[in-house]
C-alpha cells in the first residue's frame, strides 16, 4: 500500500511518499506464491481420496443391501476394463491407453494378491478354529473370515478406482472441446448482439460462472465414486455438454464494465 504522508519543515509542506510493499518479507512473499501453487494440485488429491474413499464405504454398504461378497466388485473390474480396451484402443507413443492399463492392473492385482502371499494368507485362516490353537489366532481367524471379502472387495474397488481415473483423464478432451467450441460461439453470439444494440445481461454472467467448475468436478466425483459399473459415454458425454452450454451462457453474456 503507497502512503502519501505531508510534513512541514520551514513554513514548506514537504509530500513524502513511502511504499509499504518493501517492508513485506521476500521470504514471506515467496511462502504464499508456493501455497498459491499448491492450493490446486492439494484440492484435486483430496477430491481424488475422498472419491476413492466413499466408493471403498459404499461398496461395503452394498454387501449389507445385497448380501454379495467380493465377486460384485470383480465384475465391476472387469466390466470397465472391457469399456476400456473398446474405447481407447488408438496407440500412443508405444501401447494404447488399454494396454498399458490393463497390463498395470493385471500385475498391481497379481503382485496384492499372488506375490505377497495374500491369497495363501486367506487359505490358512479360512480353515476351521481348532481348541488346541492359541487365542490370538482364534481371534485373528475369526477375524479374516468376518473381513476378508470386504478387504478382496476393496482391493478390486482401488484397482477399479484406478481403471476410471484413467478413463477420467483420457476424456479431459471432451470437456476441453466442449469449453472452447461454446466460448467462441459465445463470443460470436455476443459481438452480435452488441453491434445489433440489444441490451446486456451482466447479471446472468453471475449466475452461471459459480456453476461451470462445480459441473465437471462434481462428475468427476460421482463417477469415481459410483457403485455401479457403468458406460463413461452416459457420464461425460452430458456433463461436457452441460459444462459447454453454461460456458456459452457465461461468454455470450459477458460485459467487461458493468
Amino acid at each position: 500500500m503507497v502512503q502519501i504522508r505531508a510534513l512541514l519543515a520551514d513554513g514548506d509542506i514537504t509530500v513524502a511518499i513511502s511504499d509499504n510493499r518493501e517492508d513485506i518479507p521476500q521470504k514471506e512473499a515467496a511462502r504464499i506464491d508456493v501455497f498459491a501453487w499448491l492450493r490446486a494440485p492439494l484440492a484435486i488429491f483430496g477430491l481424488l481420496l475422498l472419491s476413492l474413499f466413499f466408493s471403498i464405504l459404499i461398496e461395503g454398504v452394498w454387501f449389507v443391501w445385497k448380501n454379495q461378497d467380493a465377486s460384485h466388485s470383480q465384475r465391476m473390474l472387469k466390466r470397465e476394463l472391457g469399456y476400456l480396451s473398446k474405447d481407447f484402443r488408438r496407440r500412443v507413443f508405444i501401447s494404447s491407453p488399454a494396454e498399458s492399463t490393463i497390463a498395470l492392473t493385471n500385475k498391481v492385482q497379481k503382485a496384492i494378491i499372488l506375490d505377497s502371499g495374500m491369497l495363501a494368507l486367506h487359505k490358512e485362516l479360512m480353515r476351521p478354529v481348532y481348541a488346541d490353537e492359541s487365542t490370538l489366532y482364534s481371534w485373528s481367524k475369526y477375524f479374516w473370515q468376518a473381513s476378508s471379502n470386504y478387504l478382496f472387495a476393496a482391493t478390486n474397488i482401488v484397482l477399479l478406482f484406478f481403471v476410471r481415473l484413467v478413463v477420467t483423464v483420457w476424456s479431459l478432451g471432451l470437456f476441453a472441446l466442449a469449453t472452447v467450441l461454446a466460448f467462441i460461439d459465445g463470443l460470436v453470439e455476443r459481438d452480435l448482439r452488441t453491434f445489433g444494440g440489444d441490451r446486456e445481461h451482466p447479471m446472468i454472467q453471475r449466475w452461471i460462472n459459480p456453476y461451470v467448475k462445480p459441473a465437471f468436478i462434481t462428475t468427476v466425483f460421482i463417477y469415481l465414486a459410483i457403485p455401479v459399473s457403468i458406460h463413461p459415454n452416459w457420464v461425460f458425454v452430458p456433463a461436457a455438454l452441460l459444462g459447454g452450454f453454461l460456458r456459452y451462457i457465461s461468454t455470450s453474456n459477458y460485459m467487461q464494465k458493468l
